[in-house]
């Protein structure tokens, strides 16, 4: 079974595929099928996304059945579409991840996401951004254990355990980007997060664009 997951991994990382879902058909297990077509369409969307492939990156995602996984490549997409200029796309998949976000169930994770949302928001200047900035607040006092990391997925499969980071997610870039946009907001925002050090970043963060 694991070297069938490896052999199948190989294939997705090297980009085939399609011999890959070809593979995955051979898996009795449902659960283990489940994750492999999961992992494959998330790869296969993030390669479509570096080729600005945007009917391909909404298919994939559309087929990934992991909140988590789906939130990724949605952010992924929007943060490709705000370098390309492609506000219509940016919106599409703001609006196909704020309805994904409700299904992460860990707190630490869903707050990540909603701090990257917000940040996404921020930076695209949206009318939306506020409130997205007044969740993630709130998520971030809901998460004991949230850190102020870069929103990340981990994938683990038998004798195979993957991470992937979002770039640009963490705290640091949300709060400096809503600063930019609502100075007032992000500060009051800033005052209501409940755990000092975590406070404290999000402080230092917003003060970066008046330094």
């Amino acid at each position: 079974m694991a070297l069938l997951v490896r052999g199948i991994h190989e294939l997705i990382e090297s980009g085939n595929f399609a011999e890959a879902e070809q593979r995955i058909g051979d898996f009795e297990d449902d659960a283990l099928l489940n994750r492999m077509m999961d992992y494959l369409h998330f790869r296969a969307g993030r390669a479509a996304i570096r080729k600005r492939q945007w009917r391909e990156v909404a298919n994939h995602a559309n087929k990934t059945t992991d909140a988590q996984l789906q939130a990724y490549l949605l952010f992924e997409a929007t943060q490709a579409a705000l370098k390309n200029a492609k506000k219509e796309l940016v919106l599409d998949y703001l609006q196909s991840a704020m309805s994904t976000l409700p299904r992460i169930e860990d707190k630490s994770t869903k707050a990540k996401a909603l701090v990257a949302m917000s940040g996404l928001l921020a930076s695209f200047d949206s009318a939306w951004s506020s409130q997205a900035l007044l969740d993630a607040t709130r998520a971030i006092n809901q998460a004991d254990d949230y850190d102020g990391a870069n929103y990340s997925v981990r994938i683990e499969l038998p004798k195979l355990k993957l991470f992937f980071p979002l770039n640009d997610s963490d705290i640091n870039t949300c709060f400096e980007r809503s600063a930019k946009t609502n100075w007032v907001n992000t500060i009051n925002a800033t005052n209501a997060i409940n755990r000092t050090e975590i406070r404290a970043m999000a402080q230092i963060a917003a003060c970066q664009t008046v330094l």
